[in-house]
């Protein structure tokens, strides 16, 4: 609109404006991902150069994929490969979205939420209103909702697996990828549920309830 009415100083600054939301929230976006590939290594006991360690990052890369694909990628054996699926299953990492045992199908779903939020971040503003950015048509994803993590998913997830180490609100929302303050809402709706108990004036710690729900969301089911 502006362009076409002649008014390019406003043209500029909308456009140099939207260009910084963008590259802002990509490297949020970034941030985000590379702190989740690392816990994934740790929580997957990777060796470093392994196609275990290289498996956690391609799954990022394409979160949607198949043992072939996977295979060719990282030029590895089939049975290589698929120990390394199964153990990224086994720890909730990804999942099985096929039916059958033949060409199965695998979903990273936390990449596809990670993508969902970035999205979703540029849309709208900080207080959930329509940003600058919307469009007139509602983004949509290609994965049915029911397999995105909800951020409840996501916090639960977020509890380092093998230590008793009690988690900050902070280290949680780096871990999860999600805005402080909405982190801090979750927990409390956590807590009042059971599933979380205070450690310490900072921490939190999961519950036997919420350890049973981890451990199905790492199976693979939904809340």
């Amino acid at each position: 609109m502006y362009f076409r009415e002649g008014r390019i100083d406003q043209w500029c600054g909308t456009f140099a404006s939207a260009t910084k939301l963008a590259i802002d929230g990509a490297a949020r976006f970034e941030t985000g991902l590379a702190t989740m590939i690392s816990r994934w290594r740790l929580e997957a006991e990777a060796r470093p150069d392994s196609y275990l360690w290289r498996a956690c990052e391609q799954t990022a890369v394409t979160p949607v994929f198949t043992v072939t694909s996977l295979r060719d990628t990282l030029h590895s054996s089939t049975t290589a490969i698929t120990e390394a699926i199964e153990r990224l299953e086994a720890i909730g990492i990804v999942a099985q979205v096929s039916l059958g045992k033949r060409n199965r199908v695998y979903l990273n779903r936390a990449v596809l939420r990670l993508l969902d939020d970035y999205e979703r971040d540029l849309l709208t503003d900080a207080d959930g209103s329509p940003g600058r950015l919307r469009t007139s048509t509602p983004a949509r994803t290609a994965v049915p909702a029911a397999l995105l993590p909800s951020i409840e998913h996501a916090v639960l997830e977020s509890f380092p697996l093998g230590t008793d180490a009690a988690p900050a609100t902070g280290a949680i929302a780096g871990l999860s990828g999600y805005p402080v303050d909405q982190i801090r809402q979750i927990l409390d709706r956590l807590a009042a549920e059971g599933l979380l108990d205070r450690a310490g004036t900072r921490g939190w710690a999961l519950t036997s309830k919420g350890r049973r729900l981890r451990a199905m969301l790492r199976a693979g089911d939904d809340l």
